[in-house]
C-alpha cells in the first residue's frame, strides 16, 4: 500500500519483486521467517522487527500479524523508530543521572563522613586520655559514622562503580588527602605510579 511504500522508500514495482524477508535486517531474517512460520490462524500476534529501507537505513516497526484461514499472512506494520529512539534517550539520561548521583555520593558525602569519623576518633582518644566518661560516647559516635560510611559506599557502588573506572581510585584518594589536609591541618600527599587501576 502507499503507506508501506513510503515507509520503505520503494516503488510498487520494486516491492513486488521482493520477498518480505528482503526488507528485514540481515541478522534478524531467520528469526523473522521462523516467527512467520509459527503464526496460526486466529488472533493477531504482536512483535517488533527492524526493517531495511531502500536507501540502506533501518527503522523499527511494531508488527501485528496473523495467518488467515486461506493461508495468507495479514499484518499491520507501524513505524516506531522515533519512539524507540526517544525511549533510549530517556534511558541514557537516566543512566547518566544515576551515575552522577553515585559519583557525588562516593566523592562527596563519603569523603566528608570519613573526615568526620577521623574527628570523632581523635575526640575519643583525647577524652580517654583525660579519663573522661564521654570517651565512650565519642566512640559510639565514631562507630555510627563508620556504619554510615559503609552504607553510603554500598549505595554509591550500586549507582556508580567509581573505583573501577580508570582514574577513579586515584582521584578518590587525592580528594581524601586534600580533605584531611584542609579540615585537620595535617599535610597529606598521595603518590602513585600512574595509572592506578582496580582489578575486577
Amino acid at each position: 500500500n502507499p503507506a508501506g511504500r513510503a515507509m520503505l522508500g520503494y516503488t510498487e514495482v520494486e516491492l513486488r519483486q521482493l520477498y518480505i524477508w528482503d526488507t528485514y535486517a540481515p541478522e534478524e531474517t531467520r528469526q523473522a521467517i521462523e516467527r512467520l512460520a509459527e503464526l496460526e490462524a486466529g488472533p493477531s500476534q504482536q512483535f517488533e522487527r527492524r526493517l531495511r529501507r531502500k536507501d540502506g537505513t533501518y527503522l523499527v516497526v511494531d508488527v501485528r500479524a496473523k495467518r488467515r484461514a486461506d493461508g495468507l499472512f495479514q499484518a499491520v506494520v507501524r513505524d516506531v523508530t522515533e519512539r524507540r529512539r526517544l525511549e533510549q534517550e530517556l534511558l541514557d539520561i537516566s543512566e547518566q543521572e544515576r551515575r552522577r548521583i553515585g559519583q557525588d555520593l562516593h566523592d562527596g558525602l563519603c569523603q566528608q563522613l570519613v573526615i568526620t569519623s577521623f574527628t570523632a576518633a581523635a575526640l575519643e582518644k583525647k577524652l580517654a586520655a583525660q579519663d573522661r566518661a564521654e570517651a565512650t560516647l565519642a566512640a559510639d559516635i565514631a562507630k555510627l559514622i563508620d556504619d554510615a560510611i559503609t552504607a553510603a559506599r554500598s549505595v554509591a557502588r550500586g549507582l556508580f562503580p567509581a573505583g573501577v573506572e580508570s582514574g577513579g581510585l586515584a582521584e578518590a584518594l587525592g580528594e581524601l588527602a586534600a580533605s584531611v589536609s584542609r579540615l585537620r591541618g595535617v599535610h597529606c600527599q598521595v603518590d602513585y605510579p600512574p595509572p592506578v587501576t582496580v582489578a575486577n
